[in-house]
């Protein structure tokens, strides 16, 4: 029986272990996501007012993305940063310039923003 149980507790251990590794995964992606973002000089046009980023165009900046609509999936952000997809008729103005590994990471941020502490 005590054979059992170690072995029990090992393997809950082990998940535990595991799903963590998988969050810490998750959580970097995000944190990563902001980095791109400024790196990438979106905040050239975009604002984000929760991230208290301010876009450097006064004149018409383009959408703030504190609020990326929900409707959008990251399989759709992806393809629109990268102008293989449009939306409201136009591509984006400018193509995502790094590796899909960065895209991915930036619009998983994005996304992520949804839930976040702001926004009514």
């Amino acid at each position: 029986m005590n054979k059992l149980m170690v072995s029990y507790i090992i393997f809950v251990f082990a998940i535990i272990a595991l799903y963590g590794i998988a969050y810490a995964d998750v959580i970097s992606e995000i944190k990563g996501g902001k980095q791109i973002f400024m790196n990438s000089k979106c905040n050239s046009c975009h604002s984000i007012e929760i991230e208290d980023i301010e876009a450097k165009v006064k004149k018409n900046p383009a959408a703030d993305l504190s609020k990326v609509d929900k409707d959008y999936s990251i399989e759709f952000l992806v393809k629109y940063l990268s102008k293989e997809e449009k939306l409201n008729e136009k591509f984006h103005p400018v193509g995502f310039k790094g590796d899909k590994q960065n895209l991915n990471e930036l619009t998983t941020w994005l996304k992520s923003l949804n839930n976040s502490k702001c926004c009514n």
